[in-house]
Formats: structure tokens, C-alpha cells, sequence
């Protein structure tokens, strides 16, 4: 029987207080470990929200503003992230496997190092965005914007993508791949 991960209610009060109030308490209590789970935040205004090294699996943040937020070594599987804003935002080497960023705007967003499997980012704004060794594996990238995104080092297997727009790339990725089979657990 697998247990239901739920957000730090404690957590999740100082959150809602807003940003100041939450990267105040983050400073002053460093060694805490941040859970958010199955959280829903959406629509909420988390400009520069310090949420590094934090459990964010199922967060729900649809529609939410989290310009140059920190979610660097964050775990945000299968949460929900589409239409919101992560412009300049940092999610280096996060765990993104099954997450939904359908029409989100990473315009400038460092992804170096970030592993996405199975991530939704159809229709989703990376212009100038980091995926320098960034792992994408069965990404869906349709209809993404990539233009001026730098991509070194990085690797598509598999990628659904269609309609992408690629103009002035920078850096090459090792390889782009469509012999691996990807299959949903």
C-alpha cells in the first residue's frame, strides 16, 4: 500500500504568509527539510520564493508567478505547472519527471543539469533558457520555443518535437536520439 505524501501544514501556513515571510523562516531554519507534496498553490504570487532542495511532488502551481524562484535540486515530479511563470527561475539538477509545464514561460530559466522524463513542456516558452547537460527523455516539447536556448551538452531521446522553434541555438547536444522506446510505469 503506497502512503499519500501531504505538504508540511507548518510549511504550507508560512508559505501562504507570503514570500517575505517564508525566506525569512527558510534563512533561520536552513536545516529543515522543505515538503510541499500535493500542495496546491496555484495562482499565487511567488516571485523569488526560495524552494531549493525541497519535496514538491504532485505541487500544484497552475497559473502561479514564480519569477527568479529558486528550485535548484528540487524533486517536482508529476506536478502541476502549466500557464505559470518561471522566467529567469532556477531549477538546476531538479527532478522533473512527469511534470506538467503546458504554456509556462521559463524565458531565461537555468534547467543545467535538471533531469525531465515523461515532462510535459508543449507549447512552453525556453527562450534563452539553460539546458546545458540537461536529461530529456520522451519530453514533449511541441510547439516550444528554444529559440537562443543554450543546449550543451544536453540530451533528447526521444523527444516529441514538433513545430519547435530553434533559431540561433547555443552549443550543440551530444546527440539527438529516436531509438529508445519510452514506456509509462
Amino acid at each position: 500500500m503506497e502512503l499519500i505524501k501531504m505538504a508540511n501544514k507548518q510549511q504550507l501556513h508560512i508559505i501562504k504568509q507570503g514570500v517575505d515571510a517564508w525566506n525569512k523562516w527558510r534563512i533561520e531554519h536552513q536545516e529543515e527539510k522543505i515538503d510541499l507534496s500535493e500542495a496546491n498553490l496555484a495562482g499565487t504570487y511567488l516571485y523569488g520564493i526560495n524552494l531549493s532542495n525541497a519535496e514538491l511532488s504532485g505541487i500544484d502551481l497552475i497559473g502561479a508567478n514564480l519569477i527568479a524562484a529558486d528550485l535548484s535540486n528540487s524533486n517536482l515530479t508529476r506536478g502541476y505547472l502549466s500557464e505559470a511563470n518561471f522566467c529567469g527561475a532556477n531549477f538546476k539538477e531538479a527532478n522533473l519527471i512527469g511534470a506538467h509545464f503546458s504554456g509556462s514561460d521559463l524565458t531565461g530559466a537555468n534547467l543545467t543539469g535538471a533531469y525531465l522524463y515523461e515532462t510535459d513542456l508543449s507549447g512552453t516558452q525556453l527562450r534563452r533558457a539553460n539546458l546545458s547537460s540537461t536529461l530529456l527523455h520522451c519530453t514533449n516539447l511541441q510547439l516550444a520555443n528554444l529559440v537562443e536556448a543554450n543546449v550543451e551538452k544536453a540530451e533528447f531521446i526521444n523527444c516529441k518535437v514538433y513545430g519547435i522553434s530553434v533559431w540561433t541555438l547555443k552549443g550543440k547536444p551530444p546527440c539527438l536520439t529516436t531509438q529508445r522506446r519510452c514506456v509509462s510505469a
